[in-house]
């Protein structure tokens, strides 16, 4: 059975280098995970879209 993990990197538009480092750190963990036979889905949010104050909040 496959494995599937979603991954959201919440932060500001255009990305900090913070929230940059972050998303390389995710994505090579991902490509680790995926010669594991899991698949993982990165994806980037901005923290002030509505659909991320919407489901979390205002962080």
């Amino acid at each position: 059975m496959q494995k599937n993990i979603k991954i959201e990197v919440i932060g500001p538009e255009p990305s900090c280098v913070r929230c940059q480092a972050v998303k390389r750190t995710v994505e090579k963990v991902a490509e680790k995970l995926g010669k594991q036979g899991i698949s993982v889905h990165v994806e980037k949010k901005n923290i002030l879209s509505k659909e991320t104050v919407e489901r979390y909040g205002l962080l």
